[in-house]
C-alpha cells in the first residue's frame, strides 16, 4: 500500500509513503514487533522538506488501520 506526493503543476514525484512487511529482516532487528506488523516508510525530497509535499487525502496508514492492528513507524 504506498502514495506518491505529485508536484501540482507537472505531476513529477515529490515524495512518497508506503506500507511494507518486514519478516525476516526484522527478526534480528526489532525482536520485539511481531510477524505480521507492517512498517510504515515515509521519503520527501530534501528540497521539499517542511513544505507540505506529505499532505495527502488517503494515507497509506488509514489503508492500513483497514486490514492490521498495528503499524511500526520506524524514523532515522
Amino acid at each position: 500500500m504506498g502514495v506518491l506526493a505529485l508536484h501540482p503543476h507537472d505531476q513529477r514525484p515529490l515524495g512518497a509513503a508506503w506500507i511494507r512487511l518486514l519478516i525476516e529482516e526484522k527478526e534480528n532487528v526489532l525482536p520485539l514487533i511481531r510477524d505480521g506488523t507492517p512498517e510504515l516508510a515515509i521519503a520527501v525530497l530534501q528540497t521539499r522538506l517542511g513544505k507540505g509535499s506529505a499532505r495527502s487525502d488517503e494515507t497509506p496508514l488509514e489503508a492500513a488501520s483497514q486490514v492490521y492492528p498495528a503499524v511500526m513507524l520506524s524514523v532515522s
